[in-house]
Formats: C-alpha cells, sequence, structure tokens
C-alpha cells in the first residue's frame, strides 16, 4: 500500500493469470496485484470509501463483483456516497476472467 492510504486490505480473489484482486477498505478502491512481483497493475476507483470483499462472476466470469459497507459511516457520509451498502458490478479488463467455482456436493 501507499504511504497516504488511509484504509487496509479487506477481502480479495484471484483471477485466471493468477491476479489478486483486493478490495481495499477506506482507500476508495479494488485494486490487482501481479502474479510475478505483487505490484499494483490496475486500479478500480469507487464512489466509496469503503469497498469489504469482491469476486468474479458472471456468465462469462468476466465481471468484478464488490460489496460495499456503510455501517461505520456518518449520516453525511451516507448522503455523500449514496452507494455504500451495495453490490457493485464492473467488467474486468480484457483478457481477464475469473475461475468457475465448485458445487457443494453436500
Amino acid at each position: 500500500m501507499e504511504a497516504d492510504d488511509q484504509g487496509g486490505p479487506d477481502g480479495a480473489t484471484v483471477d485466471c493469470q493468477g491476479g489478486l484482486w483486493e478490495a481495499q477498505a477506506g482507500n476508495w478502491r479494488v485494486v490487482r496485484h501481479r502474479p510475478s512481483d505483487g505490484a499494483i497493475d490496475y486500479v478500480v476507483k469507487l464512489p466509496f470509501n469503503n469497498p469489504s470483499s469482491c469476486c468474479i462472476g458472471g456468465e462469462k466470469l468476466d465481471r468484478l463483483f464488490i460489496t460495499t459497507a456503510r455501517h461505520r459511516l456518518s449520516d453525511q457520509e451516507r448522503e455523500q456516497q449514496p452507494g455504500a451498502g451495495q453490490l457493485w458490478a464492473v467488467q474486468l479488463p480484457e483478457g481477464l476472467k475469473g475461475f468457475p467455482e465448485p458445487w457443494y456436493k453436500g
């Protein structure tokens, strides 16, 4: 994380190339870390400061789903961040996909 970051890592997932997608709670973003050296190579800037987790899904496994938190926001912050507490989805960069999850077999 960078020196001016105000939050910390939260939930994460991995893509088909081994990149780690990390929700950075308190930092208004989700980032992708390269598998080769851990450096950030992709940033999803968000209109709310508390992304809590992420996973990859969708019919083609090409969407990043992002959960968000709002429980520690003041009333004023909730007004300024109306998307907080909702589920969001963004298109992954071309060529990146997720893995199908195994079904629970009981």
